[in-house]
């Protein structure tokens, strides 16, 4: 299913305003940004890299066998919480509408999930193809 992503740099600007602006005061604001999917991320991910990625579907009962260090020993509340947000976003998706995330941005075009690959497989030294 669909899920819709921020860039957390975006996300953290527009904290940053509201929490600075008294006209935000008591607002709650639900940000939505890109809708993909795990197969359309992927296929940015290989464009930018050059790469054959594919995702993998985790079913609940194997989520430890892929992250040990987060459900073994830690928060049972955290777990159940995190398996239930999973299980609601693989049934129902997670979009929404964007508008209200640029009017926050203002003048800020939001950097999008191929901005976000380029720029981490940069910084971790692979080389982009530039598309």
């Amino acid at each position: 299913m669909p899920v819709s992503y921020l860039n957390a740099l975006d996300e953290a600007d527009v904290i940053i305003k509201v929490l600075k602006e008294d006209s935000h005061k008591h607002a709650i604001y639900v940000l939505s940004d890109e809708i993909k999917t795990p197969n359309e991320i992927c296929d940015i991910m290989n464009d930018v890299m050059g790469t054959d990625i594919k995702p993998v579907f985790v079913d609940a009962d194997h989520l430890r066998d892929y992250w040990p260090s987060y459900f073994e020993g830690g928060d049972s509340f955290a777990k159940a919480a995190f398996v239930a947000m999973r299980k609601t976003y693989t049934d129902w998706g997670w979009s929404g509408n964007a508008n209200v995330y640029h009017w926050l941005l203002g003048d800020q075009k939001p950097r999008t999930i191929r901005d976000f690959v380029t720029s981490e497989a940069q910084s971790l030294g692979i080389k982009t193809t530039g598309n």
